[in-house]
């Protein structure tokens, strides 16, 4: 393991090996690859571009020889060979198969989910898969039912993404994507996994549409990373999700156990159940690591990867908006829409706009985007939101969970 804050340190990366980097929250590592071929998570990196990383656990990796890496800043480092990536490619290549059978006999593409445990590669192989499937002109659906990280919008929701191109590298620019997403409000599925289901359900409607009316995105597929709740409640919703979305490649990572449940469930006719090895260069993230990489994905919507975005603060009249929450009805095991009176208890929670201005299409409609409420006026009726954009808002129902966050 070596550590360097130097300016432009070189580092040759041999062939079939990998540059594991650490960055802490905070710091920046300027990065740029000045001879060879790399890419990070499927996204090739060209010569002489320099990236920026902060807060950010990754690797670059090498198909080729004489690969020579420069960086900057703050980072530990490892150069390893016991990497992951020739059985990653391979299980692209199977998928790849069966898109272009697809393709050919105007078919639906493959429907690919991830499974495992926390910490074994899930999130990393799914942004391989999209991005190689993106370099080979096929435009996946990259699906993110993981609440918990937030891998394509902010924590506390489940989202859908075209993929055009392939996914980012480190800190960038204004984002080239504008995803789809529903609202669930919190970071724990136990919380309310009706709910839950019920966004899948809304979710997964729109991607089986957006294929109908496309066949070039049918054939290309989509691909869905979970989460890593794996046991009881958590196992069920990993089934749900496989049956509503209609998955036919289930890769099961880092966990036997689970692998035998599914293959034994699923294994038969028209839908294959793979193991896939756990990447070998996973670092486990601890609770400290998980709630500042949900800090920071907030902080990203609001601002900007890189500090490029200016939020703004809008005062909105009580009368101007709609909060509701989104409750489970005991009688009748459904989730109704409660009436929010606004309180200093709203202060800090980070809240959906609904993308309808009808009220009876709240729960089956998408998000226009969140806000942050900042503060709640009592004696003047309003309420002053942290908005992404200026001007008033298009859309007057608001959707709360339980998400707070602070830009501290």
């Amino acid at each position: 393991m070596s550590s360097s804050t130097a300016e432009f340190e070189s580092v040759e990366l041999p062939k079939d090996h990998e540059f594991r980097f650490e960055v802490p929250y905070g710091a920046i590592m300027n990065l740029k690859i000045i001879s060879g071929t790399a890419e990070y998570f499927g996204t090739e990196i060209p010569q002489h571009v320099l990236y920026k990383f902060s807060g950010e656990k990754g690797c670059i990796y090498t198909w080729h020889l004489d690969c020579v890496i420069q960086y900057s800043g703050p980072c530990t480092y490892k150069i390893a060979s016991d990497t992951s990536m020739v059985s990653y490619l391979d299980v692209h290549a199977m998928i790849q198969k069966k898109r272009e059978e697809a393709a050919q006999g105007s078919k639906k593409g493959p429907k690919v989910i991830l499974v495992g445990p926390t910490d074994v590669g899930k999130s990393s192989l799914t942004k391989c898969l999209v991005s190689w499937a993106s370099r080979e002109k096929h435009n996946v659906i990259y699906i993110d039912v993981d609440i918990g990280q937030g891998n394509i919008t902010v924590p506390g929701m489940i989202s859908a993404l075209q993929i055009t191109q392939p996914l980012p590298i480190g800190r960038t620019e204004i984002p080239f994507y504008t995803p789809l997403c529903y609202f669930y409000g919190g970071v724990t599925f136990s919380d309310n996994p009706l709910l839950y289901k019920n966004q899948m359900d809304n979710l997964s409607r729109d991607v089986d549409m957006r294929c109908t009316n496309s066949p070039e995105v049918s054939s290309a597929g989509f691909i869905v990373n979970t989460c890593g709740w794996i046991e009881g409640l958590g196992y069920q919703l990993i089934i749900d999700t496989i049956e509503k979305f209609h998955c036919d490649i289930i890769l099961v990572l880092g966990n036997d156990p689970l692998y035998e449940n599914l293959r034994s469930k699923y294994n038969k006719g028209d839908v294959t159940v793979c193991k896939v090895p756990k990447s070998s260069g996973v670092v486990v993230r601890n609770p400290d690591f998980r709630r500042k990489a949900r800090f920071e994905r907030f902080k990203e919507y609001f601002y900007g990867s890189l500090g490029e975005l200016k939020p703004h603060s809008l005062t909105i009249s009580f009368d101007d908006v709609v909060l509701l929450k989104p409750s489970l009805n005991q009688d009748s095991n459904t989730i109704s829409l409660i009436q929010m009176r606004p309180t200093e208890e709203l202060v800090n929670s980070v809240v959906g706009v609904s993308h309808t201005k009808e009220h009876e299409n709240v729960m089956s409609s998408n998000l226009a985007g969140y806000l942050v409420i900042e503060k709640v006026n009592i004696a003047q009726k309003n309420i002053t939101v942290l908005s992404p954009s200026s001007g008033p808002l298009p859309f007057k129902y608001i959707l709360v969970g339980t998400l707070k966050w602070m830009n501290k």
